[in-house]
């Protein structure tokens, strides 16, 4: 971007992470933040968990760390060598399975940044009618998600649930 000296960059690195970069509401809360967040103030990352193609537009100097993964679950320990290998100064996850592998991948790597969860969904609703091992993540929501420097929800009845 014009106008940033990137030669000795000491600007706070800002990574954000996502599930899937498609079209979706989340998506879009996601590219509307990489496109507004100062240049001047900060590197951008986004980190994907799946293989699937970037669906929004980003800014060219926003980084991309698409973790080629088949299965979600499978995606845990790559995040993990990612943040071992980059550790960002904030990671700002969104959705519930990016939340929750933020979470422990900062706990696994024993690296100090804050995470900020952003959980777009009301999760009781959204994993009720889910496989057994899914319906658990409310559970497992509730635990980690008080490890979480800050936690935003869509409305005050998802931060409730």
């Amino acid at each position: 971007m014009a106008g940033v000296d990137t030669t000795s960059d000491e600007r706070p690195e800002v990574a954000i992470l996502i599930p899937v970069f498609g079209v979706g509401g989340a998506e879009r809360v996601v590219a509307e933040l990489l496109q507004g967040l100062p240049r001047e103030h900060y590197r951008l990352t986004l980190m994907t968990l799946a293989e699937k193609g970037l669906s929004l537009p980003l800014p060219a100097d926003v980084r991309v760390e698409s973790i080629r993964a088949r299965r979600f679950m499978t995606a845990l320990p790559k995040v993990i060598a990612i943040i071992r290998r980059r550790p960002p100064d904030l990671l700002c996850a969104h959705m519930t399975l990016a939340n929750l592998w933020a979470l422990v991948a900062r706990a696994v790597t024993r690296r100090q940044f804050p995470v900020i969860c952003v959980e777009h969904n009301m999760p009781t609703e959204e994993y009720s009618r889910e496989t057994r091992r899914r319906r658990a993540l409310p559970t497992l929501m509730r635990a980690l998600y008080r490890q979480a420097d800050r936690l935003v929800t869509i409305s005050d009845g998802a931060r409730a649930d």
